[in-house]
């Protein structure tokens, strides 16, 4: 062998040299040779892959780019997402890279190996009926995939995601994930329809949400995962999957299969070595800054599986498990005295199906020590809307100790708190069954007892120069029974000081149902003062307030009880201010005192002096001395102007709506007891309020009534309306009247108001008084389209009586014109008296009354005649006509009605026809039987054509109705030289029992007997005799009896 030389070496580096400026030549070079041939089949093959539009500003291959690999780099991405989403911009990358097969470049097929995102923003959508933004890729036809497949192939081997944003948004679930500077490589053969996915994933901040809850929220994220995926059956399986939140490692696995309707998911998570520092730094709301003043310590384990079902279609959810154990817990800010010591937490939870409901929190342990303090807690509830609760609390804690301890940055506490609690039975709300509206109370509470106190209680905001100081309370409270009547509550040496602001006394009360009250309290604030040591932001508030009350005994109107009482409350140069209005009300002040010296009713007086305040430079003042509630003497004087719509954008209370604007010029006086015995000449009562685009609630009625303009006149007895022009949704009206009994009315139990109007109106919609009428009661109705459930209820304390001319009134579809007649309602029944009105173009005359039992049923009876109407007309715009008349649908004429009926109504105002019971008479006076299906199978069945679509003219059809039957006394026709003749009954479900004759010519002596049975649509006639036939089954009203 020869020996190497220094020239052997020279040569071997030159060859080296040689080679590798070749292959990087080699590498410069490719790109440029085939530079049009690669961008054309990429760019067609994208064409031809997505249904969505794709934009970027220009494009190159390199191999040094994402170096080994030839990419074909497009800049400037924008791809949009699919319907409903086409709009959104799915993807938005500063660059988008194509990996390519260098060895298939010689070749017709370029395969696609990678894709690379770098700088992108992913923005994923799924809407609440599960539709997706992602769905872009085109599902082509079998030839286009052929030729697609022949230029340009997908055989992806990773996907690389470099400095990315993604936000998921999935509506159906709900669920949300946000991951800001994400970094991902998955690598696996994404070809095959089984495959592994081996995942390298990095955010710097990661967050998870479920149904508006942040679980995880912006902590940094690692994870190793491996991913086994089924592109056949949509399965994904996960295994070996290891995922860091922040400094937390956690170990997850399970499955996530897609359905036809849904999914199936079995989610386990898990960290059973983990440190209670590691378990808080994973947690919301970000502590990492508290962390690091902050020395913790303790061993914790955690356990979490969701697994189940998700469909909203087949109304499933999977069910969720969490277990939480925390041993040997410490926690001790800078250099607090004190640390948290010993903290224990055993904690375990199931939602199943994920409804709160159902949930079970069991806290077996929740204890730590505070130095000579303690804490200690043991919990179980059941449901959250109307929980079971079993839990009992024990702790004694220096509150300045709880607070160094724990670093509390944004408050300040100091002060020595103790807590005995216990807690067993169920929360429950219910509808309140003496009111028919919504109206949920509370029905249950658990048995409980609870002591508690603070001593030198300290509290200080941060944010705020002053601290609220020397507080201290005694609390001691129980419910033995579950009754929340039965509640007792005695706070004793309240105190609190704060600048020169305090408060201080006790309170006790007892059975809430009928309280028995002790009470001496008394407090000055300046109110400015309150915003330097409680954060007031929505609101500005000023002035001198005093408040000093004495109160001992027990209120109770119904036996005329009334604790002795000597309160006073005083407020001078107030001013409140809130962000939802510019403008504050000011110059208010208060003086009220109420007195009360022998413990009864008739022994309380109430005065307020003038009252006033200022709103937008418009003055208001009202001045009351009210005595002896059992009989009240009243004398209240009032004077200035209110905008409604202003003064509620002051306060802005959500849901609700005011507006309009008032002013008053008044003065009342007087007594009840003589209003009530009609010595009117007693009463001094006096005035005007006007009235401006106001809108009224009433519970009786689930729409505003709204009044545009309008004048109360008060006098003596009487509450004057003058010219109010209204309306009620899309009904309108113009009333005068008065009202009188006001004060009764207002301060009396069960008094009633009395009136008398006159109403004028272009248009009423009954449905849209009905008690249960759909809509928000503060929303606008300018259309007739708004209507709901419920019978029409009138108060049982309302006498009034109206004189009705209204043009056009819409009653379930049903329209009237000219309505003109007497209308009075008493004790929660409508009576009409003599009204007159057009329907179907005919005149007619009624009397009739109404009568709302309950929300879901009414009564009703009317006398109504008709000299002449159109049948067609009746059957195509009368329901209870059709109903009555299931046959007459091509009957043509005019005919006469006089007729008696009663029945029942149900919750949607229909009526309830085995209810009705009444008879009549229907004149046939000039009718062609037109398409009238009985008659024509009678003539089909006897041969005898005249009788098909015959005329009748001069028919009087008496009938009388009950229990679901129409009972059709005998009905004699001449047709034709014949003398058909019928009887028998008619049910309002359509069946037939009838028979007749048909009298042959000349005198109608002998005739042919027939039966007829069947229904109205679908007759059945035989020619023979029977004398009653099959009698039809009679339905009884049982609903009217409940």
């Amino acid at each position: 062998m020869k020996p190497f030389t220094k020239g052997a070496l020279v040569k071997a580096l030159k060859i080296c040299s040689i080679g590798i400026l070749s292959i990087l030549a080699l590498l410069f070079i490719l790109p440029f040779i085939f530079p049009e041939a690669i961008s054309k089949k990429i760019k067609a093959f994208a064409n031809e892959s997505i249904t969505s539009k794709l934009d970027f500003s220009g494009a190159s291959l390199s191999f040094f780019n994402h170096f080994p690999s030839l990419t074909l780099t497009i800049k400037d991405v924008s791809i949009l997402g699919s319907a409903p989403f086409q709009k959104d911009t799915l993807v938005g990358a500063k660059e988008v890279a194509f990996g390519i097969d260098v060895t298939t470049i010689f070749s017709d097929a370029i395969k696609i190996n990678k894709i690379y995102f770098s700088n992108a923003d992913i923005n994923v959508k799924v809407n609440k009926e599960g539709k997706a933004s992602y769905n872009i890729y085109k599902s082509s036809s079998t030839e286009s995939t052929d030729t697609i497949a022949s230029n340009t192939g997908l055989r992806l081997e990773s996907i690389i995601l470099e400095n990315c944003n993604l936000h998921y948004d999935d509506e159906s679930v709900p669920v949300a994930i946000i991951a800001n500077n994400l970094n991902y490589t998955g690598k696996g053969d994404l070809s095959k329809s089984v495959f592994d996915l081996d995942t390298r994933m990095s955010a710097d901040s990661f967050s998870f949400v479920y149904n508006g809850e942040a679980y995880v929220n912006k902590k940094p994220l690692k994870a190793k995962l491996i991913t086994k995926v089924n592109t056949n059956s949509l399965a994904l399986v996960f295994e070996k999957n290891r995922i860091r939140i922040n400094h937390l490692p956690v170990f997850f696995e399970g499955h996530f299969d897609f359905l036809k309707n849904g999914y199936d998911m079995d989610f386990r998570l898990s960290s059973t070595k983990a440190t209670l520092e590691e378990i808080i730094s994973a947690i919301p709301p970000d502590l990492g800054t508290w962390l690091d003043d902050t020395k913790v310590k303790g061993k914790a384990k955690f356990n979490m599986q969701l697994k189940g079902i998700y469909s909203k279609e087949m109304n499933a959810a999977p069910d969720l498990d969490l277990s939480v154990d925390i041993n040997g817990g410490y926690i001790s800010h800078k250099n607090a005295p004190v640390p948290v010591e010993n903290l224990l937490i055993r904690l375990d939870a199931d939602i199943p199906s994920l409804n709160t409901d159902s949930m079970h929190v069991n806290i077996d342990t929740l204890c730590f020590t505070l130095g000579k303090g303690y804490f200690n807690a043991v919990s179980h509830t059941i449901g959250l809307a109307q929980p079971f609760i079993n839990s009992v609390v024990k702790a004694d804690i220096d509150l300045e100790n709880w607070d160094r301890a724990l670093g509390l940055n944004d408050i300040d506490l100091k002060g020595q708190c103790t807590i005995d609690f216990k807690a067993n039975g169920k929360y429950t709300k219910a509808q309140n069954p003496a009111k028919w509206r919504k109206d949920i109370i509370i029905t249950s509470i658990p048995v409980f007892q609870l002591q508690s106190t603070i001593k030198n209680g300290y509290v200080k905001f941060t944010s705020l120069p002053q601290a609220l100081h020397d507080i201290s309370f005694d609390i001691k409270s129980a419910c033995a029974d579950s009754n929340y009547r039965h509640t007792t509550v005695e706070i004793d040496n309240i105190n609190a000081v704060a600048l020169n602001n305090n408060i201080k006394g006790y309170a006790k009360i007892a059975n809430p149902g009928e309280p028995e009250i002790e009470a001496d309290i008394t407090s000055s604030l300046k109110l400015e003062d309150i915003k330097q040591f409680i954060p007031v932001e929505k609101f500005n508030i000023a002035g001198d307030l005093v408040l000093a009350v004495k109160v001992k005994g027990v209120y109770s109107p119904e036996k005329k009880l009334f604790p002795v009482t000597e309160g006073k409350l005083q407020l001078q140069n107030g001013t409140l201010q809130t962000i939802y209005y510019p403008n504050p009300v000011q110059k208010i002040n208060i003086i009220t005192d109420i007195v009360n010296a022998d413990g009864t009713l008739a022994g309380t007086a109430i005065q307020v002096q003038p009252v006033s305040f200022e709103f937008e430079g418009q003055p208001f003042t009202i001045k009351a001395d009210i005595k002896n509630p059992d009989d009240v003497q009243y004398n209240i004087q009032s004077a200035g102007t209110i905008d409604l719509g202003k003064i509620y954008k002051v306060f802005a209370v959500n849901g609700y709506d005011v507006t309009g604007l008032i002013e008053a010029n008044l003065n009342i006086k007087g007594k009840q007891s003589d209003a009530a015995a009609g010595k009117y000449q007693l009463l001094v009562n006096s005035g005007e309020l006007k009235l401006k685009e106001v809108k009224l609630y009433a519970e009786s009625f689930p729409l505003p009534f709204t009044i545009h303009t309008g004048i109360f006149g008060f006098k003596q007895d009487k509450m004057w309306f003058n010219e109010f022009n209204g309306g009620y949704g899309s009904s309108s009206f113009i009333m005068n009247g008065y009202l009188n009994n006001v004060i009764n009315y207002f301060v009396g139990n069960d008094e009633k108001l009395y009136g008398k109007f006159s109403v004028k109106s272009d248009y009423i919609n009954v449905s849209e008084f009905t008690a249960f009428a759909s809509g928000d009661s503060t929303q606008q109705y300018t259309t007739d389209t708004a209507t709901g459930q419920g019978v029409v209820m009138i108060p049982d304390n309302l006498s009034v009586s109206l004189d009705a001319n209204i043009k056009k009134v819409n009653y379930d579809s049903i329209f009237i014109n000219d309505f003109k007649g007497q209308l009075a309602v008493d004790t929660g029944k409508i009576t009409l008296k003599d009204v007159a009105f057009k329907l179907i173009d005919a005149s007619f005359k009624m009397n009739a009354s109404y009568y709302g039992e309950t929300p879901g049923k009414a009564f009703f009876d009317f006398k109504v005649k008709a000299d002449s109407f159109s049948i067609a007309k009746a059957y195509n715009e009368i329901p209870m006509f059709r109903a009555m008349a299931s046959s007459a649908s091509s009957i043509q004429g005019i005919t006469g009605l006089d007729y008696t009926l009663a029945g029942r109504l149900d919750k949607n105002m229909n009526v309830v026809y085995p209810s009705l019971k009444g008879g009549g008479v229907l004149t046939l006076k000039q009718v062609k039987l037109m398409g009238f299906k009985m008659m024509n199978a009678v003539s089909r069945e006897t041969d005898y054509k005249d009788l098909k679509d015959a005329d009748v003219k001069g028919v009087a059809v008496k009938t009388k109705i009950n229990n679901n039957i129409i009972t059709l006394e005998r009905v004699k026709l001449r047709i034709a030289g014949l003398r058909p003749r019928f009887e028998g009954q008619v049910s309002f479900d359509g069946m037939l029992n009838l028979k007749g004759r048909i009298g042959l010519p000349p005198l109608g002596i002998i005739g042919i007997p027939l039966m007829v049975s069947g229904t109205s649509d679908e007759p059945n006639v035989k020619l023979k005799r029977d004398k009653e036939g099959k009698l039809l089954q009679e339905k009884e009203d049982e609903a009217a009896e409940e």
